[in-house]
């Protein structure tokens, strides 16, 4: 990730942390899944409304991800300028995180992490670009 987005990222968050947090990697990821049923209904609706002209493909949700101390933040993306919105979409404390497994294709590194209460894993793709940032956060949540 680019210099420049760290430091937005880095900035979005400073106000946020609490007393003695610090952020360990700022990165981006696209989190979360979309199943095949999701895909196919979204196609149908999207080539019924416009009678085939056009196509929607549903995919993960592109956001940046910041590791602190005590938490991990995610924030969503400005569509227009590629910025960190300013509020976290979510926020979870690190103690409830885990990582459950981990997969390396050719253009990005697939992350599963394990939120504690939930019997689903919360999925990290980071591109190929994020890899270095991908590998502290799996260090940092598997310990």
């Amino acid at each position: 990730m680019k210099a420049e987005r760290v430091q937005q990222v880095l900035e979005v968050v400073a106000p946020l942390l609490a007393a003695g947090e610090s952020v360990e990697v700022a990165t981006f990821a696209n989190v979360g899944s979309v199943s095949a049923k999701r895909l196919i209904g979204t196609a149908v609706v999207v080539g019924i409304a416009t009678a085939g002209m056009f196509t929607v493909i549903a995919r993960p949700r592109p956001m940046y991800v910041a590791l602190t101390t005590e938490r991990v933040l995610f924030f969503g993306c400005d569509e227009l300028s590629g910025r960190p919105k300013k509020e976290p979409v979510m926020t979870l404390q690190r103690e409830w995180l885990g990582v459950a497994s981990t997969k390396k294709f050719l253009l990005a590194l697939t992350v599963h992490v394990q939120v504690e209460g939930s019997d689903k894993a919360l999925k990290l793709s980071f591109p190929r670009t994020t890899h270095e940032a991908a590998h502290t956060v799996i260090a940092a949540l598997s310990s």
